[in-house]
């Protein structure tokens, strides 16, 4: 598989362009949501936020550290999945595989409008795709209000977007990226309209246009219509990894930034202890 340098979507450089121009707007309010705290001393399923599902021979284990996380393990074969989830699920339905309810009921909106993000710290420990480039050993799942969203595949190599297709789209594989997956990290997946980004703390890895899978078919593939719904784990069974998992958290915005264009008209009409301007945050 050739290496390829991070590519922009149409879509995401005009959203940078945007950003640039507008000089300020009011910030945004959010909502942090702490789905797993492994400084508690225990494995996520067990904090009450999330849960593992559909395991099939993979292992899991609390290591104290320091740092704690969680391990978890589905290399023994590449037919091996598992994964942590927000919602309880149950086998059945036509596609083999139903999301049934939130594992907390507080689990938040995740309206692409306002914007939301996936914070989770993760350490690729090995990673197999042995047969399959459009695969990965672990991948994260981040779907919003609307069902639209993205799946990003971790492989020892790098790190790609999933296309509606489940081939891959954007990409990232240069050679500063291994080191990164190799580490234990902490990446933020933003969603914002139609807009992803995937970044480890300050590094951009990837960015583009969010997809729509409600159309995918098959075994398992009902995830894929259902709302604020997030994935972290292996979900193939043509891919395998050993990963440790450290803090993972979620932040819906709950109202949308306004433009910076008619605060920058209000403050030539009121005194300036009348008006506080802030710079957008990106």
């Amino acid at each position: 598989m050739p290496n390829s340098p991070l590519r922009l979507s149409r879509t995401a450089l005009a959203g940078m362009i945007l950003g640039s121009t507008l000089l300020c707007a009011s910030s945004a309010s959010a909502q942090t949501t702490t789905l797993y705290n492994p400084t508690l001393g225990t494995k996520p399923g067990d904090q009450g936020s999330l849960v593992l599902g559909n395991v099939v021979g993979a292992s899991e284990t609390f290591q104290a550290g320091p740092p704690p996380v969680t391990n978890l393990n589905s290399s023994a074969s590449q037919g091996i999945y598992a994964g942590y989830s927000n919602y309880n699920t149950a086998l059945g339905g036509p596609s083999g595989f139903t999301t049934t309810t939130f594992v907390n009921a507080a689990f938040p909106t995740l309206n692409p409008t306002t914007g939301f993000t996936l914070n989770f710290t993760m350490q690729l420990l090995s990673e197999t795709h042995t047969g399959n480039a459009n695969r990965a050993g672990f991948s994260v799942l981040l779907l919003g209000s609307d069902k639209k969203g993205i799946e990003i595949g971790f492989q020892s190599g790098g790190v790609f977007s999933q296309s509606t297709a489940f081939t891959q789209m954007d990409t990232n594989f240069t050679n500063t990226v291994p080191a990164l997956l190799s580490s234990l990290t902490a990446y933020s997946l933003s969603i914002q309209n139609s807009t992803y980004t995937l970044s480890a703390g300050s590094t951009l890895l990837l960015t583009g246009t969010t997809q729509d899978y409600t159309g995918a078919s098959g075994f398992g593939t009902e995830v894929y219509r259902t709302s604020n719904l997030l994935f972290l784990g292996d979900d193939t069974t043509s891919a395998g990894a050993n990963v440790n998992l450290g803090a993972v958290s979620v932040t819906a915005n709950t109202a949308a930034p306004e433009p910076g264009s008619g605060l920058l008209l209000l403050a030539g009409a009121l005194s300036p202890a009348a008006v506080l301007i802030r710079r957008r945050k990106v």
